[in-house]
């Protein structure tokens, strides 16, 4: 059995052997402890106390360690296991083999006779600060002289500000959207019924070969020039070493060779003249005929030139997008179109090439030393295929044998597209045809509103206005997360190289909950972290056991799909012998922060079957409830059962934090996330 725990501290026993204890207790009220070189082992570095690990447990002994990979040691400071951090997010994996299917209940009123309807009453309590942002502005709309007066009249002009809707005045209590609750509610039914996820953006990314070089024994990077083409593949010469090639003329060779050099990611410079510093790009370059001499000639094959116009083309879209930085002198066409013309290269064109350490085979190259390349996968795709994660079941889409007719229903349905319905999705395969493309959902949830007033953090007299930290927020791009990790081998790309296809999607992405969250935690402090645009400026923020009520109303559901919906809203009737106040959902903004943790209570429930007119007796529909509920498990993968409880559940005595290291900026020691 595996164990998550810290390190608490050394010891040495009697017999002169060094211990390692851990955080987590025996049932006899000892911690845990290992020799210290089978920690080190494990490990593989110092036993920095507050250093998160996993213990294998055997009986009364521990038989394994291992480092957990979300974690920094190298402080020389020490830290306590209450101060250890978890990662703000993690994700419940999509096994479609257990994903669960059934018929679609359509809205004419036929054959639902035994069919559920009804609504049930919930309240909502906020267990940590709480900001359902759905009223969002930039500071430049906002009211200057108010802005002042608060203290905040040095913000960015584009920061964002956001607050709550309130109800008019006088009565000013808080409503949270129904879309929202509706949100967190389909997000987890998804996971729990392991349905494929739906509406997620694509982006294909790209790396740099070269910046590992160092530290990489196969593969080696060299200039090259542009020979010949033959057939649909280059001839180039390859010289033996990487600075070979020269690019200031006064350093030449007095026997130099002229070549065309196309440097920069767009082949001009262009998008080098936008960065805030000083850049110059070449466009030349010399080697001397001696070092020409004693070039290798090699072959780029047709699916590594393949895979390089593949990257040009990404570097157009995605590189260069609407998400790239934006200066004064940034022009997202210009630099688009450039890259485009310098796709092609030419003879007597120096380039450079990535090859294997004593071969000839290139497997990928570039204008210049630094180039991108890009990953064989993307977010949506894997080897240019849709991820079956990403894509609605087969029995979700039009056969091919019926693709000419006009209207074609899907045979099933997973379990979110069954209860909330979809609507035509034309970046995927559409599900069914004609009239069947789209079905409204079953069920239909309020708005929530506060039973009154809420208590807001900070002070009126600064308009209850808190400057979030910027949220550090690793994104798809970094694969180490949102990839599946491998234990034995975790470095899983996007596909590296054209043979190589790169790893699968982590699956369905959840914040984690703590316990308790205080407005240290979420506040920033810094002038520059408070003014600027990179962190929300929030108003109104609810404080923990703010309480809000709001109504779901159904129809037409099946035993187990009333079973769903039962447990999504209070998770631990799928944990027997577990209390409530173990599980929540999250909800709003600053999530990664802890805000937005909030637990959700069925008040009461109204049952009816569809061929009656009147509601279920109170005994009646809490059988019914227990039938749901066992009708639901039934169905269930105990794996993605335990997983998905896990996402829900609070975390105790630790603080949310993303994984960080030591580095140097400006010339001082920092701690950073990209390190």
């Amino acid at each position: 059995m595996w164990i998550e725990t810290e390190i608490k501290g050394t010891f040495t026993t009697r017999k002169g052997d060094q211990m390692v204890s851990f955080a987590y207790k025996r049932e006899d009220g000892r911690n845990w402890a290992a020799p210290l070189w089978l920690v080190s082992k494990g490990i593989k570095v110092d036993a920095v106390i507050g250093l998160a690990v996993r213990i294998e447990i055997n009986g009364e002994r521990v038989n394994s360690v291992q480092r957990n990979r979300h974690q920094t040691a190298g402080t020389s400071a020490s830290v306590t296991a209450e101060e250890a951090t978890v990662l703000p997010y993690g994700f419940i994996p999509i096994n479609l083999d257990h994903a669960i299917h059934d018929a679609p209940v359509w809205h004419d009123g036929f054959g639902g006779g035994e069919l559920l309807s009804g609504e049930i009453l919930c309240e909502l309590e906020a267990l940590t600060p709480l900001l359902p942002g759905n009223v969002r502005y930039k500071a430049e709309d906002a009211d200057s002289q108010k802005l002042h007066q608060w203290g905040f009249g040095k913000v960015d002009p584009k920061k964002q500000i956001a607050e709550p809707l309130r109800l008019p005045e006088p009565d000013n209590r808080v409503v949270i959207a129904g879309s929202a609750i509706k949100g967190i509610i389909r997000h987890s039914l998804g996971a729990l019924t392991s349905a494929p996820m739906e509406r997620v953006t694509e982006h294909h990314y790209s790396y740099r070969p070269n910046l590992g070089h160092a530290d990489d024994p196969m593969y080696v990077c060299r200039p090259a020039v542009v020979d010949r083409k033959e057939g649909e593949e280059w001839i180039v010469k390859v010289l033996p070493e990487a600075r070979d090639a020269i690019f200031r003329k006064d350093q030449k060779a007095a026997d130099a060779v002229e070549f065309i050099y196309k440097g920069g990611i767009d082949g001009q410079g262009i998008l080098a003249q936008s960065a805030p510093r000083q850049t110059y790009v070449y466009k030349k370059a010399w080697i001397s005929s001696k070092k020409l001499k004693n070039a290798e000639e090699c072959r780029i094959f047709k699916t590594v030139f393949d895979a390089y116009k593949k990257t040009q083309k990404v570097l157009c879209t995605d590189h260069i997008s609407s998400a790239h930085p934006q200066t004064k002198n940034f022009d997202h066409k210009k630099v688009s179109d450039a890259i485009e013309r310098a796709t092609q290269i030419e003879p007597h064109q120096l380039i450079y090439v990535e090859k294997k350490v004593d071969s000839n085979e290139i497997v990928s190259f570039g204008h210049h030393y630094q180039y991108r390349w890009a990953y064989t996968s993307s977010v949506r795709t894997k080897e240019g295929k849709p991820r079956p994660c990403l894509t609605p079941s087969g029995c979700e889409q039009v056969p091919t044998k019926l693709s000419k007719d006009s209207e074609v229903p899907p045979e099933k349905l997973t379990g979110a597209r069954l209860l909330f319905g979809y609507v035509r999705d034309d970046e995927t395969n559409p599900i069914g045809k004609g009239v069947y493309e789209r079905l409204a959902g079953r069920i239909a949830i309020n708005h929530a509103v506060s039973d009154r007033v809420p208590q807001f953090l900070g002070e009126p007299e600064k308009g209850y206005c808190i400057p979030l930290k910027i949220l550090g927020q690793p994104k798809p791009s970094a694969w180490e997360f949102y990839l599946q990790q491998d234990e034995n081998m975790p470095l899983v790309t996007y596909g590296d190289l054209p043979n190589n296809a790169g790893g699968e999607l982590a699956g369905r992405k959840f914040y984690h909950h703590q316990t308790s969250v205080s407005l240290d935690n979420i506040r920033a402090t810094t002038p520059d972290d408070i003014n600027s645009d990179q962190a929300t400026l929030a108003r109104f923020i609810c404080a923990p056991e703010t309480t809000f009520k709001f109504a779901i109303r159904f129809m037409r559901l099946r035993d187990w799909e009333l079973g769903a919906l039962l447990a999504v809203l209070e998770p631990h009737l799928l944990a027997p012998g577990s209390e409530p106040e173990r599980y929540a959902h999250k909800l709003g903004l600053g999530r990664p922060l802890g805000m937005g943790s909030v637990r959700i209570t069925r008040k009461e429930i109204r049952l009816r079957l569809e061929k009656d007119v009147n509601f279920l007796s109170q005994e009646a529909r809490d059988e019914r409830a227990k039938l749901a509920l066992k009708a639901l498990q039934g169905k269930l993968d105990s794996d993605i059962v335990k997983h998905w409880l896990e996402a829900h559940e609070l975390v105790d005595g630790k603080h949310l934090g993303y994984p960080v290291g030591w580095t140097r900026v400006d010339g001082q020691l920092v701690q950073t996330i990209y390190a």
